[in-house]
């Protein structure tokens, strides 16, 4: 099986098995990606069943030492992304792991 590592790869398979052809399958990859972009940057969940959830959070500002001059910086808060992969992708994972 190949591995789906890229958009590239993604819409390679979808021709294959998907009976789409190529402009049909990049337009689809492409839809979803900015779909979920849209969604995370509204600051809403994603979430895919079997999969998991895409969340955006606010990490905090916090104080740090400049390793270099011991100066105290302040990192400012910052939005980013976090991934919780669901039960069934963990099981899978696991599976795969344990008899690989």
């Amino acid at each position: 099986m190949d591995i789906l590592k890229n958009k590239t790869a993604i819409t390679e398979r979808l021709i294959s098995i998907g009976g789409l052809n190529s402009k049909n399958s990049n337009a689809l990859v492409n839809s979803t990606i900015s779909n979920i972009q849209k969604a995370l940057t509204d600051g809403e969940n994603v979430t895919i069943k079997g999969f998991g959830t895409f969340k955006q959070i606010t990490k905090a500002s916090r104080k740090v030492l400049n390793p270099s001059t011991q100066q105290p910086l302040l990192i400012p808060e910052k939005k980013t992304v976090t991934f919780k992969p669901s039960k069934e992708l963990i099981e899978k994972m696991k599976s795969h792991f344990m008899f690989n």
